[in-house]
């Protein structure tokens, strides 16, 4: 598959929002940045062994700071980190978001990381 990016989530996350107009975008380069870093904590927290000679590392280096950066963990996570990149914008209160379809994704992504425990 190949290092992926910052971009490369957010391209996909943005296609499952059917977020496509970049002059009028739901949301923000910085807000789905903002939720790769979280999904990436979350990974630390559910599966430190995902960050395996990683693991001495200061905190920040676990994060995206910029869209090109490459995320720091393995691609086997890709599915998952999208997952929750598109799930957790979509909580915040307004008129485009889907509730349901937001836990949906959020609880898929745990269930991708720790294998459905």
């Amino acid at each position: 598959m190949g290092l992926k990016t910052g971009l490369d989530i957010i391209t996909v996350a943005r296609s499952t929002l059917q977020d496509q107009e970049p002059q009028a975008y739901r949301y923000t380069d910085a807000q789905l940045v903002d939720a790769i870093n979280i999904t990436l904590f979350e990974i630390r927290v559910l599966r430190p062994d995902a960050y395996l000679g990683q693991l001495s590392l200061p905190v920040y280096q676990y994060t995206v700071p910029t869209l090109s950066d490459v995320i720091p963990v393995s691609d086997f996570f890709y599915p998952a980190i999208c997952n929750y990149v598109t799930g957790y914008p979509e909580l915040r209160d307004d008129e485009f978001a889907v509730d349901g379809r937001a836990i949906a994704l959020l609880n898929m992504f745990r269930k991708q990381i720790t294998g459905g425990v």
